[in-house]
């Protein structure tokens, strides 16, 4: 498996935060799970089941100790009739002015530039 794991900036409405690890992108995407849940009134607890894990096993997930599985996110979309891109970090152009043909000139340059996600 490969890991690209670099700073990184999560804008969350009013709180901006710089993240470092892993665990932090697993934290915001566990976080945005919550709050989903939370809007519609569902627990971890009738939740879980639907995901095929147990309650811990997703409370772990939704504090960002467990990554989400990209199947998961795909279900839990689903169930909540979201999109999944609602519950992902989006990518932030870490240098809009470069005059090196843009952002999508560096998707295939190596990955020593920060990526930056909200």
């Amino acid at each position: 498996m490969c890991r690209i794991v670099l700073a990184m900036t999560i804008d969350m409405g009013t709180t901006t935060e710089s993240l470092t690890d892993e665990r932090s992108v697993n934290q915001l995407v566990g976080e945005r799970v919550h709050q989903a849940l939370w809007r519609r009134k569902i627990t971890q607890t009738q939740f879980a089941p639907m995901l095929g894990v147990t309650q811990s096993a997703l409370s772990r997930k939704m504090r960002g100790e467990r990554a989400f599985g990209v199947d998961e996110l795909l279900d839990i979309s689903a169930y909540l009739d979201i999109p999944v891109t609602e519950l992902l970090p989006t990518r932030k152009d870490p240098h809009p002015e470069d005059p090196d043909g843009g952002p999508m000139s560096r998707l295939t340059e190596s990955n020593r530039r920060p990526f930056h996600y909200e």
